[in-house]
């Protein structure tokens, strides 16, 4: 891929900390702890950022799953700058990004510097020129990445039944109906209950013949257009269960087009990336391993979400109060996930899966 000299001529879109140093080359004869004391990359750190590398061209992605304090921040600049990679884009939380660009400014020793795209001028301009195609580090929130490829469109309210309660003159007296159920999630095991309609009174929301305009998402598809066009070397995603626990979330699906490039390698990074819910392994995990492993000639990760929950899954069905089951609408039994079938057993098919656990670990509540 190339040096990075082209990224070090671009600017920083804000000023960052200036208390940022350098953490220094690693030192085989030093331990984790004197290395953290002389502000170099310990051993074990070292390992991960070699071990992720491996993957490059291979795999094409990594999951990165420390815990807090080990140094997925260094971990994650050390990839990118090693792995030769031109044209970065750095996905994390807004109030990280200062110090994303500080820790890669410091760790390129100043050749390298990254671009921020958020609301701000600078950050509009920064967007430009990765909309253009230019070389360079990019860092980005997931909101601001799913603002780009979705907007929001008018569209008349489906509330609105003028239908539901006609006078016998004709005339509407309450035309808003809303639904409403008890519970929501059926694949946890919460079923929906009785739909109840409840008609506002009229005179409560404007007049009763003119509907009201509600909103929704549409998607653009912003990123399936100008990545095709200039895609990514890689993209390296901190914080991840924010937009790929869920499958069904508007920003995985952003962050899906901006890796579906083959090509683009992937390190995702999180040390709750399932939330405790092992149902959600198979999410970000797909996400980072999409294609097919040559190996094998299987996916690495199976595409089909229940497939995969029947591999690697304990599945048991949801009974009510007196002991039956509960069922769909259509008469199928509800099931919820409760736990894997052989603990770590899926972990142990990733390609690429790194945990360490911190010295110093958060306490349990008391």
């Amino acid at each position: 891929m190339g040096d990075r000299e082209g990224a070090g001529s671009l600017m920083v879109t804000a000023p960052a900390p200036a208390s940022v140093r350098k953490i220094e080359e690693n030192d085989p004869d030093l331990t984790d702890e004197e290395a953290l004391e002389a502000w170099r990359i310990t051993n074990g750190q070292e390992w991960a950022i070699e071990r992720i590398l491996q993957e490059v061209g291979r795999s094409n992605g990594a999951l990165l799953a420390d815990d807090m304090g080990v140094g997925k921040t260094v971990q994650g600049v050390e990839v990118a700058l090693r792995g030769g990679f031109e044209r970065v884009l750095f996905i994390a939380l807004p109030n990280t990004h200062l110090g994303w660009a500080a820790r890669i400014t410091a760790q390129s020793d100043g050749r390298v510097t990254a671009r921020i795209m958020d609301g701000s001028e600078s950050g509009r301009a920064a967007l430009k020129a990765f909309r253009a195609g230019e070389k360079g580090f990019f860092i980005a929130g997931p909101h601001y990445l799913m603002a780009q490829d979705y907007r929001s469109v008018r569209v008349v309210n489906p509330a609105y039944r003028p239908d539901q309660s006609r006078r016998e003159d004709g005339t509407v007296e309450a035309p808003f109906v809303f639904k409403r159920y008890r519970t929501t999630n059926v694949r946890k095991g919460a079923v929906r209950g009785e739909l109840e309609l409840r008609a506002r009174k009229e005179g409560v929301i404007g007049p009763d013949a003119e509907p009201i305009i509600a909103t929704e998402s549409e998607r653009i598809k912003f990123f399936d257009y100008y990545l095709k066009k200039y895609p990514l070397d890689a993209v390296i995603a901190d914080e991840v269960h924010v937009f790929a626990a869920n499958k069904f979330n508007q920003m995985r699906r952003t962050i899906r087009a901006i890796i579906r490039d083959e090509r683009t390698f992937k390190l995702f990074m999180s040390g709750t990336w399932f939330l405790n819910d092992p149902d959600n392994m198979w999410s970000p995990s797909r996400l980072v391993w999409p294609g097919i492993n040559p190996a094998t000639g299987r996916n690495y990760v199976d595409s089909n979400h229940d497939i995969w929950r029947d591999r690697f899954m304990v599945r048991e069905v949801v009974t009510r109060t007196d002991g039956t089951a509960m069922t769909t609408s259509s008469g199928r039994e509800i099931k919820k996930t409760a736990g894997e079938r052989v603990e770590g057993g899926f972990i142990a098919t990733l390609p690429c899966y790194i945990r360490r656990e911190a010295a110093d670990p958060i306490p349990e509540p008391e």
